[in-house]
């Protein structure tokens, strides 16, 4: 047990070498007793971990958001490196789907393990946030390196908001200044994975729709709840809000249909 204890922390000790994410994972070992504990400790780590991977991945998309080539292929190198990881997963513990044939002690290792390949693969990334020196002939797809680094997490500038709206003429062959309108709009912390924002359907004749969504980046989307009031009555759903350069794809559905979504909405300057 001790062993694993000191293997959580020395990730965690990389970890915080560029973030302050590790302190709640480290506030949690300290405290932990129990296997179970531990193996709680462990999860909260990868979800850290998970979430930095997050950020590193969105700031390269932002510091390269010209380059359409390299961002194309930058996120098919993720998509394969996630099959990577899962198959170095399932090769390090093949009998992990057999319950209890690890032990206990699994669901500390198996968050672990799949830690260790993350920062591995944040590293990795951090060339293309830290970029090459200057007359490196094999750069590549690489910036030239800059004074500024990486920003820190968990603090005002790691909050970021995102816009989007769609606005469309409604011709009711009396008045063309009516519209049907949605908007979306988010304010994601890359610190903590944590996602709020509104998002309100306004048409020109039927029932306007507010709401509010509350939820979490997690691999590259957002999973979110999204709680709304519309005909004087308030219901809520589960959503998943995919996001690139351009637009937000909003889709949710509730079994009974009280309120089923699927939006393509186009990003917009923040006012």
């Amino acid at each position: 047990m001790r062993h694993s204890k000191l293997t959580i922390i020395g990730i965690l000790l990389m970890l915080s070498t560029s973030t302050t994410l590790a302190k709640e994972p480290l506030d949690c070992l300290e405290k932990a007793l129990t296997q179970k504990e531990m193996n709680n400790c462990a999860n909260i780590n990868f979800k850290e971990v998970d979430a930095e991977l997050n950020r590193v991945y969105y700031a390269i998309q932002q510091k390269y958001i010209k380059n359409k080539a390299f961002l194309k292929n930058l996120k098919e190198a993720q998509r394969l490196w996630i099959k990577l990881r899962d198959a170095d997963f399932s090769m390090q513990f093949p009998h992990s789907k057999e319950a209890g044939y690890y032990g206990s002690i699994f669901p500390l290792c198996a968050d672990d393990y799949k830690a260790e390949l993350t920062l591995k693969r944040i590293e990795f990334l951090k060339q293309w946030l830290i970029g090459a020196e200057e007359g490196q002939s094999c750069r590549g797809s690489q910036a030239l390196q800059i004074t500024d680094d990486i920003p820190q997490t968990k603090n005002e500038s790691e909050i970021e908001q995102v816009c989007y709206a769609n606005v469309i003429p409604y011709n009711d062959n009396k008045n063309t200044n009516f519209k049907d309108i949605t908007e979306l709009t988010l304010n994601i912390n890359y610190g903590d994975g944590s996602v709020k924002g509104k998002y309100n359907y306004l048409p020109a004749e039927k029932d306007q729709r507010f709401g509010e969504i509350n939820g979490s980046l997690w691999k590259g989307a957002i999973s979110a709840e999204y709680t709304y009031e519309q005909e004087g009555e308030t219901n809520s759903i589960n959503v998943r809000i995919r996001l690139d350069d351009e637009k937000a794809i909003v889709q949710g559905e509730v079994k009974d249909k009280i309120l089923s979504v699927s939006d393509e909405i186009k990003k917009i300057p923040c006012q």
